[in-house]
């Protein structure tokens, strides 16, 4: 299989993670001792040979010192139709807090979708 091939068929969320390791001037040996997990495994879970789990992400992530929200938010399929504010330059309290705020918001959203739901089913049934 040839490299362009691979990079197509990779995960959104494993080029996130190479993304951020390169953008960090990291090594897959730097995450590997730092994760720690094997180097083979890290390069396979880079290539997309083996199946990323959140145990391994999660890993990586703080071997970089990233919080794992700001990978996912940094996924291209994501951000092609989502509104994307990049915080990592901000403080680590203000991070926390717009992360709460945010949580916040998307429980208080499903909350209101399941309301409506309800209401448009009683709707129905009168």
């Amino acid at each position: 299989m040839r490299l362009d091939q691979i990079k197509e068929s990779t995960h959104p969320a494993i080029e996130a993670l190479r993304e951020e390791i390169h953008h960090q001037g990291l090594t897959y040996e730097d995450i590997a001792r730092q994760a720690p997990m094997s180097l083979n495994h890290l390069k396979n879970l880079m290539s997309g040979r083996t199946r990323l789990r959140v145990e391994d992400r999660d890993a990586i992530c703080r071997a970089m010192g990233v919080d794992p929200q700001d990978i996912f938010l940094q996924r291209k399929d994501y951000m092609e139709n989502l509104h994307f504010i990049d915080i990592r330059h901000l403080p680590p309290d203000l991070q926390d807090a717009i992360r709460m705020i945010i949580g916040d918001l998307t429980l208080h959203t499903k909350l209101l979708e399941m309301h409506a739901k309800r209401r448009k089913r009683r709707a129905i049934k009168k």
